[in-house]
Order: C-alpha cells, then sequence, then structure tokens
C-alpha cells in the first residue's frame, strides 16, 4: 500500500523486462481509471528513472508512455513535464499550451509543470 514502494517495485520490474515492465505500467497504471493518484504517481517515477538513467533506447519508450499519460490523464499531464523538458522533447508545447488555454480543470502541480516547461523551450520553438 505504500506507493514509495510501489515505485521501487516497479523501477525493478522495468529493470528486468526493458520495454515488457514500461508496458505493464502504461497499461496497469497509466490507463487503468481505478488507480490511485499515489500509484499513478508511483508508475510514474518508475518511468521518469528509466528514461533519465536507463539504457538510451528505453528512452523513447518511456517518451511514448508519457504520451499516453499526457492523452489519458489530460489534468494531470504536467507530472511529467519536467522530463520531457530535461530530454528537450519541445513536441508537446501545443498540447501543454492549450490545456493551459482551456477552462478544463487542471492539477496544480501538473499547471506548474507545464508552465516550466513552455518557460524552459528555446525562443525558436
Amino acid at each position: 500500500g505504500d506507493a514509495r514502494q510501489l515505485a521501487a517495485l516497479l523501477t525493478a520490474l522495468v529493470a528486468q523486462r526493458g520495454t515488457e515492465g514500461v508496458d505493464f505500467i502504461e497499461e496497469r497504471y497509466i490507463r487503468d481509471r481505478g488507480r490511485t493518484m499515489d500509484e499513478v504517481q508511483g508508475g510514474l517515477a518508475a518511468l521518469g528513472l528509466h528514461g533519465r538513467e536507463g539504457p538510451p533506447e528505453l528512452r523513447q519508450r518511456v517518451i511514448d508512455a508519457y504520451r499516453v499519460f499526457i492523452s489519458e490523464r489530460k489534468p494531470l499531464a504536467g507530472f511529467v513535464a519536467r522530463d520531457l523538458a530535461d530530454w528537450q522533447r519541445w513536441e508537446f508545447a501545443p498540447i501543454f499550451q492549450a490545456m493551459l488555454a482551456s477552462s478544463d480543470p487542471v492539477h496544480p502541480t501538473a499547471r506548474q509543470g507545464m508552465t516550466s516547461y513552455l518557460s524552459a523551450m528555446p525562443a525558436a520553438q
């Protein structure tokens, strides 16, 4: 029941199974509407760690899972914005801009993440 333990377990799962582990998190934690916020964040923590520190070929699969997260969990989309900015993945800017301009609810932490992402984006983008 402790999300910190869940994040560690999911991190180990991805370390052991690679993209299959990412698939598992995507299906069971990102897409599953029955998951708690802590469980979703545990899955994101595991993905983020592997995107930052895992094998380079795994990062693209993590970004694809983030894309699903942004699509499926719009009010929380900004939770992954820091990683995307660190990886200079600016293709998400139009999505974040539209979300911020919309009257749809956005979690305050997610809003801050999207704003920081957009502020970090190079001017030429």
